[in-house]
């Protein structure tokens, strides 16, 4: 998708809106524990490490479209984009 939104970082579309619900919310917290990271909730998620607080990735809900912007040279974020994509996807 490009740069922009969220600080600058590079934003990946998912091919799925996110309704956010008990089920999906449940697993951003279980990634973000995979990747030693904890959900900090606003406007929308944002993944923090747990050692410096330093933001990772941030997941966005429009009505529209559903995307992912991940920190250029964060070392794991292919891996957390890819888990992302997996975990929000509408179950059925």
């Amino acid at each position: 998708m490009g740069l922009g939104g969220s600080c600058g970082k590079p934003a990946f579309l998912l091919p799925y809106l996110i309704r956010w619900d008990e089920e999906n919310t449940l697993a951003l917290e279980s990634v973000a524990a995979e990747f030693d990271c904890f959900v900090e909730y606003g406007a929308y998620p944002h993944l923090k490490l747990h050692d410096a607080g330093q933001e990772v990735a941030a997941v966005q809900d429009w009505s529209n479209m559903g995307a992912v912007f991940v920190r250029p040279g964060y070392e794991r974020a292919e891996e957390l984009l890819r888990r992302l994509w997996d975990v929000l996807a509408p179950q059925g």
